[in-house]
């Protein structure tokens, strides 16, 4: 349920809310099905925070700080998160089609069941994330580190993984594929039997 007083604080902006934050830093933070579309705030803190279906369409987190955040089925559509600090994030059922996710730090990320389609994740590090049956059709992710990530059911018709790191402990199963770029730059279909090395 939203705070009615920390949504009145965070539509004033990340210098405003930040600053709330460092003198308020033991009250939890609970911006769940708020509306928050539109808004500038890059840089902002909301580490740990609640945003449960939360609007944030078009919204620049460029630099946020989102560490821990639960992100349930929170729409995302065309935001800005380059550079943000996605850590372990719950991104469950999140919507990301057409967002900026590039050079993102997006380690241990939950995001079973996303919507990444057409999504720029070109650099970010998504190591030991959880991508299980989400939607990543004609996604960008060149040269992101998908080490020990699992892709187990994943859409990735389209998608670009050039120069993208993988491992062998990198799940590609069970994975749609179709005019995929490959980490060799080559298009094509992996096959069953995946050698990541010579991918």
């Amino acid at each position: 349920m939203t705070n009615s007083q920390q949504l009145t604080i965070i539509r004033q902006g990340s210098q405003v809310w930040n600053q709330w934050r460092m003198t308020n830093a033991n009250i939890g933070i609970d911006l769940s099905y708020a509306n928050l579309a539109g808004l500038d705030l890059r840089e902002i803190n909301l580490t740990n925070a609640q945003l449960v279906s939360t609007n944030l369409r078009n919204v620049d987190l460029s630099g946020a700080n989102c560490r821990g955040a639960n992100l349930l089925d929170a729409n995302l559509t065309n935001a800005n998160l380059r550079n943000a600090n996605l850590i372990s994030a719950n991104l469950v059922s999140a919507t990301l089609k057409h967002a900026n996710l590039s050079f993102a730090d997006c380690r241990g990320v939950s995001l079973p069941n996303a919507a990444l389609d057409c999504a720029d994740c070109e650099a970010a590090d998504f190591q030991n994330a959880n991508l299980s049956g989400t939607e990543c059709k004609r996604c960008n992710f060149r040269r992101a580190n998908l080490s020990g990530v699992s892709l187990w059911s994943a859409n990735l018709k389209g998608a670009c993984l050039y120069e993208a790191q993988l491992s062998s402990k990198t799940n590609f199963s069970n994975v749609t594929w179709g005019n995929t770029v490959l980490p060799n730059g080559k298009v094509g279909d992996f096959k069953q039997s995946l050698n990541y090395k010579n991918a």
